[in-house]
């Protein structure tokens, strides 16, 4: 069978006419001498995408005082928005989130940026987001759950060493049914196989 051919992108390229560019697409807000012109970004690099999409999930998982992770649903929108105007115009946003919000919430700039784009080229990268948002949710939730269980056997270790002290495996167990019952198999083994070992002694 014959080899395939390879076809270069340059050949490619000069099929579809040369270069491929990336014309801004001007928006125009206002009327008369109030007249603003706004450049729209019809392509993003893959880095610029890359930072598009991690800066909307970064912004919506806060780390408080205490170094604990939280997800805030309510910045979602916000969220969205800034980054569509952020890095897909040549809008200035200020350093101040009150008055951006201020701005995103009273004006349609964001909507009309996504209206002047290619069907679905902002709804992918808003996918991308979300997907990578459900994500971080779920590794958050594992994580606070990993931390309860750490936090319980933390607990109970320090029972376990003051029961063993006074030789009541009883209350260890009624512990373990009570709070920890996965637990209680394994550690109950672990006790007899000690038991064993301090018989044979």
């Amino acid at each position: 069978m014959a080899k395939n051919k390879m076809i270069a992108l340059k050949a490619i390229k000069n099929s579809l006419g040369g270069k491929f560019e990336d014309k801004p697409i001007v928006l125009t807000f206002g009327t008369k001498e109030n007249t603003v012109e706004v450049n729209v970004k019809p392509f993003l690099t893959i880095d610029e995408r890359k930072d598009m999409v991690n800066g909307i999930v970064d912004m919506l998982f806060v780390e408080d005082g205490d170094g604990v992770v939280h997800y805030c649903t309510y910045l979602k929108k916000f969220a969205f928005e800034y980054h569509i105007v952020s890095c897909l115009t040549n809008i200035a946003l200020p350093g101040d989130v009150d008055k951006i919000w201020d701005f995103l919430s009273h004006t349609d700039v964001a909507r009309r940026v996504v209206l002047a784009l290619p069907e679905g080229f902002v709804a992918e990268i808003i996918g991308e987001a979300n997907e990578m948002i459900e994500f971080r949710k779920a590794k958050l939730e594992k994580q606070s759950k990993l931390d309860g269980i750490l936090s319980g056997l933390a607990g109970l270790m320090n029972m376990v060493t003051e029961k063993l002290e006074g030789n009541d495996g009883e209350a260890i167990m009624a512990y373990l049914d009570k709070n920890m019952p996965d637990l209680k198999e394994q550690l109950s083994e672990a006790f007899k196989e000690q038991t064993v070992s301090d018989t044979a002694e």
